[in-house]
């Protein structure tokens, strides 16, 4: 995942550091007392030592969205269970609406 090719590195980097200065600006209500009680502590300096959004996954978002695992969070966030929803007729008119 952490590959240099097209910028992917350069790319999981900045998001990542991006979402670590969100978690910074709201610590005190992402890990107080009430966050505390509703999904047991983080490890605070885990998640800020972070270094692609899969330790973000790992420490942090797929515990304070309720989850026990990563697996569990990325199978039900998956687009797959709706992309087969999606008509043809709405790829074929973008496709045709590309210059």
């Amino acid at each position: 995942m952490l590959q240099w090719r097209g910028g992917r590195y350069f790319y999981i980097r900045a998001m990542t550091e991006h979402q670590k200065r969100i978690l910074r600006r709201h610590q005190k209500v992402l890990f107080g007392d009430e966050s505390l009680r509703r999904f047991g502590s983080f490890d605070v300096d885990k998640i800020f030592a972070a270094d692609t959004l899969l330790d973000l996954d790992i420490h942090y978002s797929h515990k304070r969205a309720g989850f026990k695992s990563c697996e569990e969070y990325y199978h039900w966030s998956s687009s797959r269970h709706y992309i087969n929803k999606v008509s043809n007729v709405c790829w074929k008119q973008q496709i045709h609406a590309v210059p």
